[in-house]
């Protein structure tokens, strides 16, 4: 086996920091992901009353989904986003 306690411990490491680093964006992208539905919008034309429709609850989990080890303050940032 190519695979050793060394190994193991580089990839954890890897691993964690890439983690780290993934919860400290989560700010950046949500912006992202803001901007992204804001374009789809305007591309598709949709109107006030359908924007409305598509509420924060829906971006909180699809956030949620991607990142379920968010701790509660960044899950209290993620409520108070606003889609514009």
């Amino acid at each position: 086996n190519d695979y050793n306690q060394h190994t193991y411990d580089i990839f954890y490491e890897e691993l964690q920091r890439c983690e780290a680093l993934k919860s400290q964006n989560i700010k950046l992208f949500l912006q992202q992901v803001r901007d992204e539905i804001t374009k789809w919008w305007e591309i598709t034309l949709k109107s006030e009353t359908q924007k409305s429709r598509f509420c924060i609850a829906t971006l909180e989990l699809f956030v949620l989904y991607l990142y379920p080890e968010l701790n509660s303050k960044q899950q209290s940032y993620v409520s108070t986003v606003q889609i514009q």
